[in-house]
């Protein structure tokens, strides 16, 4: 099991920057594209995907001086509960005691559900494994707790993650049409559970409590119309640099400063949709490939859906408007929320990605999105306050990091709704 976990830790410690080509590479072999194409579509995704994390990386570091500004702001409220990254998150996960073999079941079981006609989803998102496996490993840190043994609590983890690795595709399946008819990602879907478990029914609720508005409906603001009412100033270049000096105004920094930021965040805004569409050049092919090589081995009418990762739809006018919007809005919740004791430092640079799958429920209807951005940011600080405590268990019992006596943790993605749901009944037994 050593040596397996090894192999698989290994392969991921590659990154997704390399390990993409490399999975895609093989893919496009497997679906008889030829090496050299193969090759190409496989650097090509590896390369969008970097792209829109440097871009990612560029725009938090540019509005750094915002956040640090709002978080050491003088205010009665005490955030005491400790970020500490989703990559914490994700190293526990992969310590777990089932971790190494979660990856080829996970894809065996896959294959079988295809091969059923249980599942339309082929999930090649591997980099998000982990969301599977944090989940399994939450269930085994808190079996543990209850007094079960190691071998009971890592069995049961691992059918926890094999059964949300499905629940990924069946809810891959679901989402499918408005996916691909809003980003125009033909042959694909979203399989990042934390974000489609979590966000798609509270993007559903907020739809129908807003067609419950009189004249909501009424309000069709999109980035299409934004530009032809705002005019040269709607260009999204032009919007993000705006919106980044009034950031910069607000949160008192120096002109200099101010114009660093604006500038910074109307290059993030131009670049995002450029890396997007890079990597779905490279995608594109596989995805046709792939739903050939099906009708040809399985069914001639079955159709295959390609489960990627959520950074596919983040070159969105909408979402990308939406979540600049959104950044002052999460800073005021994170202060006048009741309780709460994050500050969502990380979630700011995140919110791109709410907002995408926001974008996909609303069509792209601005105000909704929005709306929708602030139900998650809700949800969001929630969450993390509720299962504070759970996330220090889990860190300081995998070894991933000690904490002081006392000391609580949480961080993005730990907030996912299965999560929740797991830490809940954790506490109502007492064993949290």
């Amino acid at each position: 099991m050593e040596t397996l976990l090894n192999l698989v830790q290994g392969f991921l410690d590659i990154g997704a920057v390399a390990m993409l080509p490399i999975f895609i590479t093989i893919m496009g072999l497997v679906f008889g594209m030829g090496f050299f194409k193969s090759l190409k579509n496989g650097l090509l995704v590896g390369i969008g995907f970097q792209g829109i994390s440097l871009v990612i990386t560029f725009m938090m570091e540019a509005i750094d001086p915002v956040i640090t500004y709002f978080s050491s702001a003088g205010s009665s409220v005490s955030f005491s509960i400790v970020d500490v990254g989703w990559a914490s998150l994700a190293a526990a996960a992969w310590a777990s005691p089932f971790a190494a073999i979660v990856l080829p079941a996970g894809f065996v079981l896959n294959f079988i559900m295809i091969k059923l006609k249980r599942t339309k989803t082929l999930n090649v998102d591997v980099w998000n494994y982990w969301h599977f496996i944090f989940t399994a490993t939450i269930v085994y840190y808190i079996l543990l707790s209850g007094g079960f043994s190691v071998a009971i609590a890592s069995v049961i983890g691992f059918i926890v993650a094999l059964a949300v690795s499905y629940l990924a595709c069946v809810i891959g399946d679901k989402i499918a049409k408005a996916w691909q008819e809003q980003f125009f990602l033909d042959g694909t879907t979203c399989t990042t559970i934390y974000y489609i478990a979590t966000f798609v029914p509270i993007n559903w609720v907020v739809n129908k409590i807003m067609d419950l508005i009189p004249g909501v409906d009424k309000i069709d603001i999109n980035s299409e119309t934004i530009q032809k009412k705002l005019g040269p100033i709607g260009e999204p270049a032009i919007f993000a640099f705006l919106i980044g000096a009034l950031m910069g105004l607000i949160s008192r920094q120096s002109p200099v400063s101010i114009l660093q930021i604006a500038v910074s965040i109307s290059v993030a805004i131009v670049l995002l949709p450029r890396m997007v569409s890079l990597l779905m050049e490279g995608m594109s092919p596989i995805s046709l490939a792939a739903r050939d090589f099906t009708h040809k081995k399985l069914d001639p009418n079955q159709e295959i859906y390609i489960g990627m990762d959520i950074a596919l739809a983040i070159g969105d006018q909408t979402a990308i408007t939406a979540s600049l919007l959104l950044i002052p809005i999460t800073v005021g919740l994170a202060f006048i929320m009741p309780g709460n004791e994050f500050f969502p430092t990380a979630t700011l640079g995140s919110l791109i990605y709410i907002t995408a799958l926001g974008a996909m429920s609303s069509r792209g209807r601005l105000l909704r999105t929005i709306v929708m951005g602030i139900a998650f940011v809700i949800w969001h600080l929630f969450a993390l306050n509720l299962l504070a405590d759970v996330c220090s268990m889990v860190m300081n019992d995998s070894g991933v990091v000690q904490l002081a006596e006392g000391t609580r943790t949480a961080a993005f993605a730990l907030d996912s709704s299965i999560n929740v749901i797991i830490g809940l009944i954790g506490k109502l037994l007492g064993w949290v």
